[in-house]
């Protein structure tokens, strides 16, 4: 895998990384969410330093299955913790300068708009345009 980070940097190709969440829900009680917390610290201070890395997005269209994460006040409550709030926190305090979404794809409609200054806008990802 470094060896695409090296040829990025080495070709200027800009690069997102996503963390390793893809096409399931997580839970969001302490545990989990301690759990989380060291494995992203390792990658983000792993790749932080690649002038490549352009930006961070929480999850792999998580959010194509909206229906499912609002389905209750606890799997919208989760999925919220943990994309909105732990991983753009942790990517502010060990990378500081690239942007993060909370998933790729992002849309501006997402969940009634719920943002944080830390997170950035919308993309639409290739296979949407």
């Amino acid at each position: 895998m470094m060896y695409f980070y090296h040829t990025c940097d080495e070709y200027g190709l800009p690069a997102w990384q996503e963390f390793i969440f893809a096409c399931a829900l997580y839970p969001g009680d302490t545990e989990f969410l301690q759990s989380v917390e060291p494995e992203t610290k390792y990658q983000i201070s792993r790749l932080r330093s690649h002038p490549c890395l352009a930006l961070w997005f929480g999850n792999n269209e998580l959010v194509q299955k909206p229906e499912d994460i609002l389905e209750n006040e606890n799997t919208k409550a989760h999925y919220l913790q943990l994309f909105y709030e732990l991983l753009p926190q942790l990517v502010s305090t060990y990378d500081g300068h690239r942007p993060y979404a909370p998933s790729s794809p992002h849309h501006y409609q997402d969940f009634d708009k719920l943002y944080s200054a830390t997170v950035v806008g919308g993309d639409t990802d290739f296979r949407d345009v």
